[in-house]
């Protein structure tokens, strides 16, 4: 018993819409799909002959014209012509997804079957779903195969046998099996749909796909190995941390523009010792600096001969003190145009020259 309705989108008794979609809140679009007989000699209960069959294709429907000759015979306009013969098809692509129109019987017999292929171009003989996305930025209106397996009896019920995406024609390489629980699989396609599928009851699988309301992006950021990159904060701006760039004392005059941080002593950094006038250590280095055992110097220095802006000077008189000094630069408060002596990771002063 056939039941017929006049869809908005079918003009005439002559125009049939196979498969008509459903549009979600979020903009996809579901069809209902199973193998659909057609008599294209009768149609619209008034013996008018089918003229016209309107596919769906995710932003409306796209005809495909039927003929019926003299002969009795189904003439296709997208492949092959006169199915004269039982099981003759003619292959129908309708934006990402295929059909088959096969013949159902010997010659001059009008009835058709349509199917729909899988993405590997096998015909669908079981219900189905198809889910149309929005139209990505490739132009395409991809969609979603959601293929389901009969249900035997109680203990068996009706369940997902797979769900095939279109694009990269259900390529494994975006799918993905969770390293927690082998049983939950994961796929994702261009428009950022996310297809979870559950096989816990291996009878009786399922699926939970999650649609974006727009396509998805990447948001990627490239730095250097060293970098380490943080989330910005918002009040009126946005900043980032982009992290630091290394330079060796002995490559510092590649950097000669740039507002440089000094580490280590005038001892062992030939930058140290040109900001703070010569490479001196132990007693020398507190005589020059008025840093002596277990103290560090944090300086900033606008003037030196290693850089045309600021250098600071971060140093300790052992390498414990440098430590010290680095943690204290990078925790507290430091005016970088001053002199600061400290003598652990929390505790320095700053240091307030009189003049007479």
């Amino acid at each position: 018993y056939n039941i017929r309705l006049n869809y908005p989108d079918s003009s005439g008794t002559a125009a049939a819409v196979v498969y008509p979609t459903i549009q979600t809140s979020k903009g996809a679009r579901l069809a209902f799909y199973e193998p659909t007989t057609i008599n294209v000699s009768s149609w619209g209960g008034d013996g008018v002959d089918l003229t016209t069959l309107k596919f769906p294709d995710g932003d409306g429907y796209t005809d495909v014209t039927f003929a019926l000759p003299d002969s009795g015979n189904i003439s296709v306009d997208a492949g092959v012509t006169n199915l004269t013969t039982e099981n003759t098809g003619s292959a129908v692509t309708i934006g990402q997804l295929t059909y088959n129109i096969t013949s159902m019987g010997p010659t001059f017999n009008s009835t058709a079957k349509i199917y729909l292929n899988d993405v590997d171009g096998t015909r669908i003989d079981s219900p189905a779903l198809i889910i149309f996305e929005e139209k990505d930025d490739n132009n395409n209106y991809e969609a979603l195969i959601v293929k389901l397996e009969n249900g035997i009896d109680a203990d068996d019920g009706i369940g997902v046998d797979d769900v095939q995406r279109t694009w990269s024609t259900d390529a494994s390489g975006w799918e993905t099996t969770m390293p927690g629980d082998s049983k939950i699989q994961k796929s994702a396609d261009l428009w950022g749909t996310i297809i979870t599928t559950d096989s816990s009851d291996s009878d009786q699988k399922s699926a939970v796909i999650s649609y974006p309301d727009e396509q998805v992006y990447a948001q990627i950021y490239m730095a250097e190995e060293s970098a380490s990159i943080t989330a910005g904060s918002t009040t009126t701006g946005t900043a980032t941390q982009l992290g630091e760039v290394l330079v060796k004392d002995s490559e510092v005059s590649s950097v000669s523009t740039k507002n440089l941080i000094v580490v280590g002593g005038s001892c062992i950094n030939s930058a140290a010792a040109s900001v703070l006038g010569g490479a001196n250590c132990g007693a020398a280095f507190t005589e020059s600096t008025g840093v002596g055992s277990g103290q560090f110097l944090i300086k900033g220095v606008s003037d030196s001969s290693i850089t045309s802006k600021l250098a600071l000077v971060v140093a300790g008189y052992e390498a414990t003190d440098t430590v010290n000094a680095a943690k204290y630069l990078t925790t507290k408060t430091v005016d970088t145009g001053k002199e600061y002596k400290g003598t652990s990771s929390t505790s320095a002063e700053m240091v307030v020259t009189t003049t007479a």
